[in-house]
């Protein structure tokens, strides 16, 4: 598979809300699943805070939370980190941001497909997109 880069408007950030939207959760929910994990309630604002920071772009995410992030979102950390580093990544959907590592799973089950070169088959049964013109390779199985 050939890396390309990212639209321009896809930050690093951008990309994590991306993938927080379409698990539909708020920062709020993302903060108070993380801090239920540790047992801290009173960090739930502060993270929210970080969180927002972070998703705008204001700041990146701190290793730490980039591991519990993982918790309560699907995103794939190395996207991450190529977004950060502005170097090539593979295609991302415009809208929901999954790719061919971490793809969108329709309501039978299915795994998504590409529907344009950056719309998934699942957002654009939403958005009116024609049909798949290629589909995802298969995903290998490391045991």
């Amino acid at each position: 598979m050939t890396h390309a880069h990212p639209p321009a408007s896809l930050a690093a950030g951008a990309y994590l809300r991306k993938r927080r939207e379409a698990a539909r959760l708020t920062i709020a929910d993302v903060a108070t699943i993380i801090t239920g994990l540790l047992e801290d309630d009173a960090r739930t604002i502060d993270l929210m805070l970080v969180l927002d920071r972070v998703e705008s772009g204001d700041s990146p995410c701190p290793p730490e939370l980039l591991d519990n992030l993982g918790h309560a979102i699907r995103f794939v950390p190395e996207i991450y980190a190529a977004l950060l580093a502005g170097t090539g990544v593979p295609p991302i959907c415009r809208d929901c941001a999954c790719s061919w590592t971490d793809p969108c799973v329709h309501s039978d089950g299915e795994a998504c497909a590409w529907a344009q070169p950056d719309l998934c088959t699942a957002c654009a049964v939403t958005s009116g997109a024609p049909a798949p013109v290629r589909a995802r390779p298969p995903l290998r199985v490391v045991a």
